[in-house]
């Protein structure tokens, strides 16, 4: 706009605003019935065990009949592989090298050739490994963004453990106890 085409079509302005108000109130409406489908799945989930999406965690896949999750058994090994080897206590650095180095490709969506230090963290955090689920949401903080947040209790053997809740929680403190004591310089060739 400028100040000839508001001079020459006063309302341009005005039509331009609607349209825009128009738009947004389309937005909150498809949003909110998103929320109430999301909503629903997660109730789902929590009454009968019925899988929210096709996405897993990446030692799992949905069975064929859609009712629930199989596990990989060659990726099930490298996660527990990787739990033996926190337990035995060794660091997410060295286990990433580790497995760059000597073991299988690494999975995922994208096309990365390495292990690396922060997705061996998130599987060793992860309580799928003992089968278990945290639904979540996105809510508003304080400054309007929005966080993704726990919703209720974990939803108890949601997926296919491949490990027991002990080992998790064993492995957990070692990590803990690792990040006290036993880290040091990494050194120029890591």
């Amino acid at each position: 706009f400028s100040t000839k085409n508001i001079d020459d079509d006063s309302f341009s302005l005005m039509y331009a605003l609607l349209s825009m108000v128009r738009a947004h109130d389309e937005s909150r409406r498809k949003s909110s019935m998103l929320g109430a489908a999301w909503s629903e799945k997660r109730s789902e989930a929590r009454k009968i065990g019925k899988p929210l999406t096709k996405l897993a965690p990446a030692w799992l896949k949905m069975k064929s009949d859609r009712l629930g999750y199989e596990i990989i058994h060659e990726r099930a090994e490298i996660v527990r592989r990787i739990f033996d080897e926190i337990l035995a206590g060794r660091g997410a650095g060295s286990i990433a090298k580790d497995l760059t180095m000597n073991g299988p490709k690494p999975w995922g969506r994208g096309k990365l050739q390495v292990w690396n230090e922060s997705y061996i963290k998130k599987i060793a955090d992860s309580i799928a490994v003992f089968g278990d689920f945290q639904p979540h949401v996105y809510k508003e903080d304080d400054q309007g963004n929005l966080k993704r947040v726990p919703e209720g209790e974990p939803i108890v053997g949601f997926y296919p453990a491949i490990l027991d809740k002990d080992t998790f929680l064993r492995a957990k403190l070692a990590m803990r106890q690792r990040a006290v004591s036993g880290r040091g310089r990494k050194g120029a060739a890591f």
